[in-house]
């Protein structure tokens, strides 16, 4: 590495300087977006990426991330609002774009501010006897037909203890005496169907979209300060003092579950649709994340006595917040602080973010509303890097050749990712697609939809609005649109954690139902057959691999447990069960060049380097596993996620923000390059000088699967594996039956099915017999036996000789109704000599 490489890549390691007060909380649609975050107006931090050095298993060869990441907000626009008491109701609107802003205050004006166009006009005057203290946005639905309801009305709550359905015209259509009291919080359901409140009478009830109270859910002694939905609209969850309750709306039977959240009154909770953890935050200044299955709780920032907190939450998007003090922090899951900013000559009263994650809305006291941008986010492919560097400008390095270029957009820049020789950048009305060989002339494309995340792949890139998966390619046309069809009128994908993109495949978990994974085939746009995986736990995490092709895709999984699973996709049609890998994990991710799968356990590495192995024999998978030293993951930390995995590199980001460069090892990648080449003797020279189990078995794998016998009979002799050796030495000395030896050697990696087939083709009909004797499928045997009028006494003695030896009855009806129709040992003889054939 040259000089100016070495000072490009410095080791920087995070500082933490705690000086201030006050916070507030947010989730961002897409997971490893900084904008994905729990918003607090709290301590300042100085944060700087901390840089991992990994060194090879083998060898000395070290290489460094290449530069610190400061996340910060930048203020992008600014009114004021001449008013006397300022405003105390905001909210963004959730219809087709992400830029309007809606906001009342006690002027009992409602106006809509629409950002990027920076204009304002005013859409009612309402009863000025209101007080108004919580505006929603209804949300807009699609569903699988692909017709789209637009959100048309608005929920107010006021201080006199009222609700108000509010047409987007200006139109009051319903006013509802829902408390006595003032109304403290009140929420529309994620289908735009239901609304709940609260108040300081104690009450929680629900009402309908037109006003009428379908039920009440609660009834407590003190004033209920919030209440949030679950993401698939079941349940409710409330404050009061200093505990949380959670209530069943449809299972009534069902006996409500309360807690103690908090050591003060609990003032602020939501219910994140992103991880399903419900996060509080009292008035002691302490946050809280609560994990749903366990009920865990993480303390997400330190106890500040001088905090004084409240919350004004959207459906997607929490806001906690302060007045004491003008500063706004953000923190990801458990304890990643991300950024801060100081809001000058305001005291903040509420804050909310824009349903996409790219914008954050404060009103203030003084009149004023702030909206900012989130900056400095960071993304890495290969030698390239782009960093968002101010609100409507991206910054690329090119590390190889050190030439950096600044990339303008018309409008400030919500969402961007990096990745095979592209760049993609969107804002809120256009995408622009950058080519790494030609930075100056995008392909610019308009949007018709706002953009929660983006997904890359090798040939095409993918934009959702967390209700539809819109499929494009890098020359800018739009190749296919996914509408999830599902029982829920909304499917939202609020993390892309759980959404994978193949060129050929999409896979997506289900925000409502998390235990499910829907699988498209994105050239016809529908739900694969069979494409429905059910688990048995909650789903975190799924990948794609990116190597092979339709019928040998890969889907890898991670569910709340820790447990990863491997599925291959062809082999749903026959409806078989994910094969478990690997347990306490944290993250997993395949490779974009080679079959295999990364994953991070408490604060190691661990690299599948033919995971596909699983399939057929657990055992040599176990062995084609290689676990990174702990001197090479030393400062990985604990939950650390994987960002990035290509080539023989992979980037980390770490709880607290930081963002680890990790060299792998080189060996298990250039053992498998040369075996795609099938470059077999170069192969074999690298395992005999390394010997090592792990790339011996790469080997063996990847021999049998191309059917290069001679070599995988030397892998699995290295591995001692004297059955494989002794069942290839076997087929080897049989050259003359291509057809058998081929129907063997495919029991090699375990597919009984198509050995089997391939027999019966032949009309080897007693191999196929046999073969399923051996394996004790006795019904299948028989089966074959009937089904073709051979052999039929032959399988009913093999049966009876077993059950013999094994001392059992007889229990499969189909054996009990031959046993009056077949003369078992009058064929003795024929048994015997078809056994010694």
């Amino acid at each position: 590495m040259d000089q100016n490489g070495k000072n490009r890549e410095k080791n920087c390691h995070g500082i933490l300087r705690p000086f201030a007060v006050g916070f507030e909380m947010s989730h961002n649609a897409a997971d490893r977006s900084p904008s994905h975050t729990i918003a607090l107006l709290k301590t300042r931090y100085d944060l700087k990426t901390t840089v991992y050095r990994a060194a090879s298993c083998r060898g000395n060869a070290q290489r460094d991330t290449s530069e610190a990441e400061q996340m910060r907000l930048e203020i992008v626009r600014k009114k004021e609002l001449h008013t006397t008491n300022g405003i105390n109701a905001i909210d963004w609107s959730l219809t087709k774009f992400a830029d309007e802003l809606y906001h009342c205050g006690d002027d009992c004006q409602l106006r809509l501010w629409r950002v990027v166009e920076n204009h304002s006009s005013t859409i009612a005057t309402l009863s000025e006897s209101w007080h108004p203290i919580t505006l929603r946005s209804c949300p807009a639905t699609k569903h699988a037909n692909k017709s789209t309801t637009v959100s048309q009305a608005f929920l107010l709550a006021t201080a006199e203890g009222k609700i108000a359905v509010i047409s987007k015209s200006g139109r009051v259509e319903k006013i509802v005496n829902a408390h006595n009291g003032a109304v403290l919080s009140a929420e529309w359901s994620s289908d735009g169907i239901s609304i709940v409140t609260c108040g300081e009478d104690g009450n929680v009830k629900l009402w309908s979209r037109n006003g009428v109270l379908r039920l009440h859910l609660a009834k407590v002694d003190q004033a209920v300060h919030c209440v949030r939905w679950s993401p698939d609209n079941s349940r409710v969850v409330f404050s009061f003092g200093d505990k949380l309750q959670i209530n069943w709306v449809k299972a009534t039977d069902k006996l409500p579950f309360k807690w103690h959240a908090n050591q003060g009154p609990v003032l602020a909770v939501d219910w994140s649709p992103a991880n399903n953890w419900i996060v509080s935050g009292g008035e002691n200044g302490k946050i809280k994340a609560n994990q749903l299955i366990s009920f865990n709780a993480f303390i997400l920032s330190p106890r500040h006595p001088n905090c004084r907190c409240g919350m004004n939450s959207a459906k997607l998007y929490m806001s906690l917040w302060v007045s004491r003090r003008q500063s706004v922090q953000l923190f990801g899951p458990l304890t990643w602080l991300a950024t801060l900013e100081i809001i000058p000559d305001a005291e903040v009263s509420t804050l909310c973010w824009s349903s996409d994650g790219t914008l954050l809305a404060a009103s203030c006291s003084d009149g004023q509303i702030i909206c900012a941008s989130l900056l400095g986010n960071i993304r890495t492919w290969e030698h390239l890097e782009a960093k968002h560097l101010e609100k409507c400008t991206i910054e690329v390095k090119n590390f190889q050749d050190g030439s950096v270029e600044r990339l303008d957009a018309t409008d400030f820049i919500g969402h961007f990712d990096l990745g095979w020789e592209h760049l993609i950048v969107v804002d809120p009305k256009k995408c622009y697609i950058y080519r790494s060989k030609n930075w100056n002339t995008p392909i610019i494309m308009d949007l018709k939809h706002s953009v929660l995340a983006i997904a890359m792949t090798y040939r095409l890139f993918l934009l959702t609005d967390g209700h539809a998966f819109y499929i494009y390619t890098y020359e800018g046309r739009h190749q296919n649109t996914i509408y999830p069809d599902t029982s829920q009128s909304i499917f939202f994908c609020h993390s892309t954690d759980r959404l994978a993109l193949s060129w050929d495949t999409l896979s997506v978990c289900n925000s409502f139902n998390r235990r499910r994974i829907y699988l498209f085939d994105i050239e016809s746009e529908k739900l694969m057959e069979n494409g429905l995986i059910e688990h048995h736990s909650e789903i975190s995490e799924i990948t794609l691999d990116q190597v092979n092709i339709k019928n040998d895709r890969t889907l890898a999984f991670l569910d709340v447990n820790g447990d990863a699973f491997i599925i291959k996709i062809d082999s749903l049609r026959n409806k078989q069960c994910p094969k478990k890998i690997g347990q306490l994990l944290q993250s997993i991710r395949f490779g974009d060049a080679f079959n295999t799968l990364l994953g991070v356990q408490n604060e190691n590495l661990l690299l599948w380097c033919h995971p596909t192995a699983a399939f057929f024999d657990t055992n040599l998978c176990e062995k084609c596993l290689i676990q990174i030293e702990r001197r090479c993951g030393k400062d990985i930390g604990k939950n650390a996620k994987i960002i990035k995995f290509f080539n023989t590199h992979t980037i980390l980001r770490r709880t607290d923000g930081c963002q680890i460069f990790c060299a792998l090892p080189i060996f298990p990648f250039a053992l498998l390059k040369f075996c795609q080449a099938c470059q077999w003797d170069r192969a074999l020279r690298l395992c005999n000088q390394l010997e090592t189990d792990e790339l011996w078995a790469t080997l063996a794998v990847e021999s049998t699967l191309k059917k290069k016998l001679d070599v995988a009979v030397i892998a699995y002799a290295k591995l001692n594996e004297v059955e494989k050796v002794s069942f290839i030495n076997n087929i080897l000395s049989n050259p003359t039956q291509d057809w058998l030896n081929e129907a063997h050697t495919t029991l090699l990696f375990g597919d009984v099915t198509k050995a089997e087939h391939m027999l019966l083709q032949k009309r080897s009909f007693l191999n196929a017999i046999m073969l399923n004797v051996h394996l004790n499928r006795w019904p299948r045997a028989l089966d074959i036996a009937l089904k073709n009028k051979v052999y039929v006494d032959v399988v009913a003695g093999l049966r009876q000789k077993y059950l013999e030896e094994e001392n059992k009855p007889e229990t499969i009806n189909s054996f009990l109704q031959l046993e009056d129709t077949v003369n078992l040992w009058n064929t003795v003889k024929t048994i015997i000599q078809c056994l010694k054939n």
